[in-house]
C-alpha cells in the first residue's frame, strides 16, 4: 500500500500539464428546406413531479469540495467572477518571495513533495521485510 502511494504521488508530482487541443470547429447548422405546410407541434409534456418519498438533500460548500474561506462575499459575482470565487484565497495566500508566481496547484505541489519526502524518509528507516520500500528509500537517501 505504501509503495502504491508513493507511486502515485511520483506519477501525480511528475506529470506534465494538460495539453491544449487546436481550435474547434462549431457545428453546422442544418439547412432548411421547404415543405408544405404542416400541423402545429403538440406542447411539451410538463415535467414528471418529484417522488412523494423523496427527500431532500442539503450541502455545505465544504461538502461539495468548495472552501468558503476562498471566497471574497464583498465582490459581486456579476461584476467580477474570479473575485468573487477566488479573492479570499488571493488575500492570505501572498506570493513567497522566493517564487514568481503561486497557485492552488502550486500550493498542492509543495504539499505532495513535502508528503513524498516523509515517506521516503520513513523508507530509509525501514525494516528489511520491506525490499521496495528500503530500495527506494535507499535511492531517496543517496541523493
Amino acid at each position: 500500500m505504501r509503495v502504491a502511494t508513493v507511486a502515485s504521488l511520483v506519477a501525480f508530482a511528475c506529470s506534465a500539464p494538460p495539453k491544449q487541443a487546436g481550435p474547434v470547429a462549431p457545428p453546422s447548422a442544418p439547412v432548411a428546406t421547404p415543405s408544405a405546410p404542416s400541423a402545429p407541434a403538440p406542447a411539451p409534456a410538463p415535467p414528471p413531479a418529484p417522488a412523494p418519498d423523496a427527500t431532500v438533500v442539503r450541502v455545505t460548500l465544504g461538502d461539495v469540495g468548495l472552501e468558503a474561506s476562498s471566497l471574497d462575499r464583498t465582490a459581486d459575482p456579476c461584476v467580477d467572477f474570479y473575485q468573487f470565487a477566488c479573492g479570499g484565497w488571493l488575500e492570505t495566500n501572498q506570493i513567497p518571495p522566493d517564487r514568481p508566481r503561486w497557485s492552488r496547484g502550486s500550493e498542492l505541489a509543495e504539499r505532495v513533495r513535502a508528503e513524498l519526502g516523509g515517506l521516503l524518509d520513513d523508507d530509509t528507516r525501514a525494516a528489511a521485510g520491506d525490499a521496495l520500500g528500503k530500495k527506494l528509500g535507499d535511492y531517496y537517501a543517496s541523493c
